[in-house]
């Protein structure tokens, strides 16, 4: 038997399982257990933690990774307990190569475990109950395409995530835990109609209900071992491998022989911007989407989406840790898509509170679509200069969007300084200022909005709306208005837009 060494590596949400695997798929020394980042997990992270904890393992010549999401050619779609919105579209075969030097292969985690437990007949299914839960289907010895049942509704609206996770454990105790288990055994039964079901995962010692004899528990271990079968030849997996550069070639040897060529030097690839602290507040993750019934009236022309975002990757410009959500990247060519689809041909392009006062990605986001089309709204503070500001400017940003509400400040007297500080930054430079807060600042900020330095008809309009709207039923409302109030119709690269 061959010496050759293929280090398994065993993706979960709280932790991350590593060990080396000899030809035969056995476990070769003692395996090494490393705890997971706190979610969200940037790519680069993880990375770096597989890397730092392969060493104690000894040499190995090729690398088998099981993942806890939906994952195709080594690319992941998604990463429900790592963070779909980092990685998303994120290459994890081929970052793992360039980092490992290695030939590495990436598979759903659960589709790992399967090969590790399944005995190839029939057709053969997996669950895997740890801080989500996992599914994978074989048939005949060979996984099917992967479908993510775990995100499937299986009660109401709970999905298996929901109804048998980590989460339902915990918050519902052991015992109805495993009433809810049997209950997605007796669907999964019904939808499947496996011939056998293996349960793998850290809960899976949790059931206390006797199992029939076509349910069995299989040991963590084949999350491990089951990676051997990744490198299977009937499996044709694609492997990144790493690409090495050429030696030089040498010249040919005569004396009139002229010094050889250098090679083509390559640009390496721009190392990733560091993440940032994970952020204490992410527990909800938004999808982008795009227009579901086409557009059935005549829009006019030059019609204009007012406030819209953009977002890029955590790796490509990092959110703030503070931030109230964590949303998917949704990057100028979508926006560019929606604004197709709507028949839209000019936008605003608000700064969102994720990025805090870094307008870096909103700026790109305006540069990409041009100006013709974009104009945009910042998020300043007291570090911003006047010189960035005039930067800003030039490139298309309106207006500065101050964001009461996200920040968490209610208090009348702050919010309105806070105010006072945004007019007097823009207003030599003809912007509106939007503001994000609650109807009790608006009411005490209105005469501060009416003041004929700083009004314009709409603006009290909208204040005079807002003093008669009902609390109970509207909780909070943005309010615009701009130092010097001049409409245009149209975005030339020269004018302000309005």
């Amino acid at each position: 038997m061959s010496d050759r060494r293929t280090l398994a590596v065993d993706i979960g949400g709280t932790g991350i399982k590593l060990a080396a695997l000899d030809d035969s798929g056995r476990i070769v020394g003692p395996p090494v257990r490393v705890p997971t980042p706190p979610k969200p997990v940037a790519p680069a992270e993880l990375i770096r933690v597989i890397d730092g904890a392969a060493p104690p393992l000894g040499p190995f010549e090729r690398v088998s990774v099981g993942f806890p999401g939906m994952v195709r050619g080594g690319k992941v779609i998604t990463a429900p307990n790592l963070g779909t919105e980092l990685w998303a579209g994120f290459d994890l075969q081929a970052a793992l190569a360039k980092q490992l030097k290695k030939p590495v292969r990436v598979m759903n985690d659960a589709d790992v475990q399967g090969y590790g437990a399944i005995k190839g007949k029939g057709v053969e299914m997996v669950l895997t109950l740890g801080t989500g839960a996992g599914t994978s289907i074989f048939a005949d010895g060979k996984a099917v395409p992967h479908l993510e049942l775990a995100h499937h509704p299986l009660h109401g609206n709970k999905t298996y995530d929901d109804y048998i996770g980590n989460a339902a454990l915990e918050a519902k105790g052991k015992r109805k835990w495993n009433k809810r288990v049997e209950r997605a055994l007796a669907v999964l039964r019904t939808v499947v109609n496996f011939d056998h079901l293996y349960i793998g995962g850290g809960n899976a010692k949790k059931i206390e209900f006797d199992l029939p004899k076509d349910i069995t528990i299989v040991s963590n271990t084949d999350g491990l071992t089951g990676g051997i079968h990744l490198w299977d030849e009937a499996l044709a997996l694609p492997a990144a491998v790493v690409r090495r550069k050429p030696a030089p070639a040498k010249p040919a040897a005569t004396p009139a022989a002229q010094p050889a060529a250098k090679p083509a030097a390559t640009k390496a690839p721009a190392a990733p911007r560091p993440a940032r602290a994970a952020a204490r507040r992410t527990a909800r993750t938004l999808t982008p989407s795009q227009p579901k019934t086409a557009v059935n009236f005549a829009v006019p022309a030059g019609a204009c989406d007012c406030h819209v975002h953009v977002f890029a990757t955590e790796g490509e410009f990092p959110f703030v840790p503070s931030r109230g959500y964590t949303p998917p990247p949704a990057g100028p060519d979508l926006l560019l898509q929606l604004q197709n689809a709507l028949h839209l041909s000019r936008v605003v392009i608000v700064q969102p509170s994720v990025y805090g006062a870094d307008n870096s990605c909103t700026l790109d986001g305006m540069r990409k679509l041009g100006p013709e089309r974009a104009r945009g709204v910042a998020v300043i503070d007291a570090k911003t200069t006047d010189a960035a500001l005039k930067e800003m400017h030039a490139a298309g940003i309106r207006g500065v969007r101050v964001n009461l509400e996200t920040s968490g400040q209610s208090d009348p007297a702050v919010s309105r300084r806070n105010l006072a500080a945004a007019i007097k930054r823009v207003a030599p430079l003809g912007w509106h200022v939007q503001v994000y807060t609650r109807l009790s600042v608006v009411e005490a900020v209105h005469d501060d909005v009416s003041n004929p330095t700083c009004r314009s008809s709409s603006t009290i309009s909208a204040a005079r709306r807002l003093r008669a709207a009902s609390p109970s039923r509207v909780s909070r409302r943005c309010l615009s208005w701009s130092p010097r109030a001049r409409p245009t119709s149209r975005f030339p690269a020269t004018t302000a837009a309005r």
